[in-house]
């Protein structure tokens, strides 16, 4: 059975979900909040690659043999930090350009408060806050990276299992040592506890260590945050670490999941959780009541 993060979470939050979209396929219309998403790591994508390929270039090898090193020696850190990056016009068109592809190009479902506002007016707010996002990013994170991947895939198929584990590291760096790094833009400073408590980080490191051997020495959530009523610009860096401890108890997560899916044991989530209110699925959950509750 073929798991990653979004997919495990999806299954530990509700189970029905989990089935409605990985066993059942049944995909439904993305929230503005996803777009937005998308939007901004797309454009750090291009941005990031840029460094790496031209670090690579300067160092005489290759991008797969740099996301495969554990460490650098501190003269090959420092070329890494010379590589090219785009200007900040440029990262501005890129998020622009890129916006308007999924804008236009998908199906989007809007909240209540949402379709009050405008689905115009939402589209400007949402391009404006990506735009600063990636800016953010170009201006205050970019030019302290030393790029060994990005998006950086890696498959793993533990021994004597069926269980395959995917996963997508929005950036390896190395900054004295292997670091793991993934981006997050939000509309409000993030929980200080988000990066310790983080599944998705300990599955990072799950799979960095079964392709090295080694645990990563440091995993960090970069929080991009712009306030919704004052446009308050903000990069939120949170830093942590893994141990075989942490991995073990991810393996676990893994091992229950894939059980329940194979017993056909799909729990739904409690109604009241802000999850279940904005499920895509709840329109026609068979798990909630989907009627007005008659009136005494």
């Amino acid at each position: 059975m073929e798991w990653s993060n979004s997919k495990l979470l999806a299954f530990e939050q509700c189970g029905e979900r989990g089935r409605r979209l990985y066993i059942e396929k049944d995909f439904r219309p993305r929230r503005t909040s996803l777009i937005r998403g998308t939007v901004v790591h797309e454009t750090i994508r291009p941005m990031i690659r840029r460094r790496l390929e031209d670090g690579a270039r300067m160092l005489g090898t290759s991008v797969e043999d740099l996301g495969k090193a554990l460490t650098l020696s501190a003269s090959d850190r420092q070329v890494l930090l010379t590589g090219a990056l785009p200007t900040l016009e440029e990262v501005r068109d890129i998020a622009a350009t890129s916006f308007e592809q999924e804008w236009h190009g998908t199906e989007i479902a809007f909240d209540e408060d949402e379709e009050a506002e405008g689905h115009a007016k939402v589209g400007d707010r949402i391009k404006d806050t990506a735009i600063d996002l990636a800016s953010l990013y170009r201006t205050r994170v970019a030019p302290t990276l030393a790029p060994k991947g990005v998006e950086y895939r890696v498959t793993v198929r533990p021994k004597d299992s069926d269980l395959v584990i995917k996963g997508t590291i929005d950036l390896l760096a190395d900054e004295g040592g292997d670091v793991i790094a993934d981006v997050k833009s939000s509309e409000k400073s993030p929980d200080k506890h988000a990066a310790e408590d983080s599944q998705q980080l300990s599955l990072y490191a799950l799979i960095r260590y079964a392709e090295t051997e080694a645990v990563p020495s440091r995993l960090r959530l970069d929080y991009l945050v712009r306030t919704p009523a004052r446009h308050e610009l903000k990069h939120v860096p949170l830093e942590t670490t893994r141990d075989h401890e942490d991995m073990a108890a991810i393996v676990e997560r893994l091992n229950r999941a894939t059980a329940a899916v194979e017993k056909g044991v799909f729990l739904g989530a409690d109604p009241s959780v802000w999850y279940c209110r904005s499920c895509e699925f709840r329109g026609d959950c068979p798990l909630v009541r989907r009627s007005r509750r008659p009136e005494n």
